[in-house]
C-alpha cells in the first residue's frame, strides 16, 4: 500500500537566493555563496532546494515528492536543516535613502532594443517591429565594460527588448557578457529560436524566459498575433533538447484564465522546465485591455487554487524586491531606471552613455517610493 504524502503553503520557506550545486561521489553540496553558507544533500533534496526560487508552486513541489516518493516529513526536516544553516538568508538589502558608496549591483535588465517581431496587444513595453534600434554592439560592450567594478561576483544580466535576438549585435553583447563573468538570462518570445541559435543560447545563458499564452493557436494569437503558437512550442522544445533551463511566463487576463491547465498539458514534462504565471499590467499597450487584468481577488484565487507560489505563501513576510538597491534597468536609449516596469521619467536615473555610474547611483536616493 502506498501512501500519498501532501504538502501545503505552511512549511513553504522563505525564498532562497541564487544557489549554487556541486554533486561529488552521489552527494550534492548546496551551497549560498553570498552568505556564505552550506549543507550537503541527495540528488532529491538538491532538486528541491533549487526549486525555491519564487516561480515554482507548491504543485511543483509535490510533483518532485511523487516522483521520487519522498515523504512530506523528510522534506520539512530538509528545510529546518538548510534554514538552521542559514542557506535562505541573504544580504541585506539597502534602505531607502541609503548610499550606494561601496555597494555593488546583483542583477540588471538590459534592454538591447525595444524592436520585436510581435506587436502584443498587451505589452507594456509597446514594442514593435517598425521601432529603431538606438545603439549598436560596441556602445553596450563598452557599457558592460564599465559596468565591471560596480557589480557583485554574482552579477546576473537579463537580455529582454523588445525581442532582444532582433538587436544586429545581439551576439557580440552577450558573448562579451559571458567574457566578463555575468550570469546571462534572455527573455524571448522564442519565434525566433533556429538550431544555431539554440546552440548559442545553450552556451551563454543560464536559463531562458518565454512568454506563452495559451495552450493553442486559436486562443495564443488573441494577445500575440496570429501564426506564432507553433513557432514558441518549436522554440521551447529546441533549448530544452540541449539542456536549457527554461521558464515558461503566463500573462493572466480575464478571458485567458480558463484556459491556462491546458497550457500545462502542452508543454515537455521536465524538470528543465517550469511555468510562472503573471497578472495583465494595464501599463502600455496594456492600458487599452485594462478591463482583461484580473483584480487582486481574481488572482490570489487562482494562485490559491493552483497550490500558491512561494511569494504568496501564507506567514512568509514580504521583503521587497531590490529595485533601484540592488538592481536596475538600461533601457535601449541607455536611460536607467530602478526597475523594467518603472521606465517612466520621474523614475529616470540618468543616461548610462551620458552620466557616470556615480551620479546615477547618488540619484537612486531620491526615487519616489
Amino acid at each position: 500500500m502506498t501512501t500519498e504524502s501532501r504538502i501545503d503553503n505552511d512549511w513553504v520557506p522563505p525564498l532562497l537566493p541564487e544557489l549554487e550545486v556541486i554533486e561529488r561521489e552521489g552527494r550534492w553540496l548546496c551551497l549560498n555563496p553570498r552568505v556564505p553558507s552550506w549543507i550537503v544533500t541527495r540528488r532529491p533534496g538538491a532538486l528541491l532546494l533549487k526549486m525555491i526560487d519564487g516561480e515554482s508552486s507548491v504543485g511543483d513541489y509535490q510533483r518532485l515528492l511523487d516522483a521520487h516518493g519522498i515523504p512530506s516529513a523528510g522534506v520539512a526536516e530538509l528545510f529546518q536543516v538548510a534554514m538552521t544553516a542559514r542557506l535562505f538568508e541573504s544580504p541585506t538589502v539597502p534602505r531607502v535613502g541609503e548610499s550606494w558608496h561601496g555597494r555593488k549591483l546583483s542583477a540588471i535588465y538590459l534592454h538591447l532594443t525595444n524592436r520585436c517581431n510581435l506587436q502584443c496587444s498587451y505589452c507594456y513595453r509597446e514594442s514593435s517591429p517598425q521601432l529603431p534600434i538606438h545603439h549598436d554592439a560596441s556602445r553596450f560592450i563598452a557599457m558592460l565594460e564599465y559596468l565591471k567594478p560596480y557589480t557583485s561576483p554574482h552579477m546576473e544580466i537579463t537580455f529582454s527588448g523588445g525581442e532582444p535576438t532582433m538587436h544586429p549585435g545581439f551576439r557580440e553583447v552577450v558573448e562579451t557578457s559571458t567574457h566578463l563573468g555575468y550570469r546571462n538570462v534572455l527573455l524571448t518570445n522564442a519565434t525566433r529560436i533556429t538550431d544555431p541559435l539554440a546552440d548559442f543560447i545553450h552556451e551563454h545563458f543560464r536559463r531562458a524566459k518565454i512568454s506563452l499564452d495559451g495552450p493553442n493557436e486559436e486562443i495564443h494569437s488573441q494577445t500575440r498575433g496570429k501564426g506564432n503558437f507553433s513557432n514558441v512550442i518549436r522554440g521551447i522544445e529546441k533549448l530544452l533538447a540541449r539542456g536549457v533551463r527554461v521558464v515558461v511566463q503566463v500573462t493572466l487576463s480575464k478571458s485567458g484564465l480558463p484556459y491556462v491547465d491546458e497550457i500545462r498539458r502542452v508543454l515537455p514534462e521536465t524538470p528543465n522546465l517550469r511555468v510562472v504565471y503573471t497578472p495583465l499590467f494595464p501599463m502600455g499597450r496594456g492600458a487599452e485591455v485594462a478591463d482583461e487584468a484580473p483584480d487582486n481577488d481574481d488572482f490570489y484565487g487562482f494562485s490559491t487554487a493552483h497550490g500558491g507560489g512561494t511569494r504568496y505563501a501564507p506567514g512568509r513576510p514580504s521583503r521587497g524586491c531590490h529595485a533601484g538597491a540592488g538592481s536596475l534597468s538600461i533601457a535601449d536609449t541607455g536611460d536607467v531606471y530602478p526597475c523594467h516596469l518603472f521606465h517612466f521619467d520621474a523614475f529616470r536615473l540618468g543616461n548610462v552613455f551620458h552620466d557616470s555610474f556615480e551620479n546615477i547611483f547618488s540619484e537612486t536616493e531620491s526615487v519616489p517610493t
